[in-house]
């Protein structure tokens, strides 16, 4: 992921040096052509100020095109970011609340289990109470029976 990150930006400075060589080469294409199409009795310094003037008032143009282009893609590309980490958050929130549930029942479960172990059978409960009662009754008929 991180190399592909870096292979975009090499890739945009790579765009903006051919535009920038694209920009020179044409400059240099102009003068050549206005120096070979204006005679030499007519050319003065201002029509190379001129013209000048007017390539870069059109390089500017295809520069500011350039850069409203490039701002577009990131923001498209920002915005794809922004939806994915969305999605993943959500996946994360849908995972921790499963995650809590089950943690939950696990937790409900141990309970229970230790609620079994702390506590005596009810029938176990029963027969001692049953063999209380039993041993009472035979003391109280002794003590009866000894008066």
């Amino acid at each position: 992921m991180e190399s592909l990150k870096v292979s975009q930006k090499a890739l945009a400075k790579l765009r903006d040096l051919l535009d920038t060589k694209t920009i020179e080469r044409s400059e240099l294409q102009t003068r050549q052509e206005v120096r070979r199409t204006t005679p030499s009795h007519v050319r003065s310094p201002y029509i190379f100020f001129f013209q000048r003037l007017n390539d870069q008032l059109s390089h500017a143009k295809v520069k500011l095109e350039r850069a409203q282009n490039h701002a577009e893609d990131k923001k498209s590309l920002s915005q794809k970011t922004i939806e994915r980490l969305q999605q993943e958050y959500d996946n994360m929130v849908v995972e921790r609340r499963e995650n809590d549930r089950q943690i939950e029942e696990v937790r409900q479960e141990a309970n229970d289990v230790e609620m079994k172990v702390r506590r005596p059978p009810l029938h176990g409960l029963t027969l001692n109470l049953v063999n209380r009662f039993k041993i009472i009754s035979n003391e109280a008929r002794l003590s009866l029976t000894s008066y």
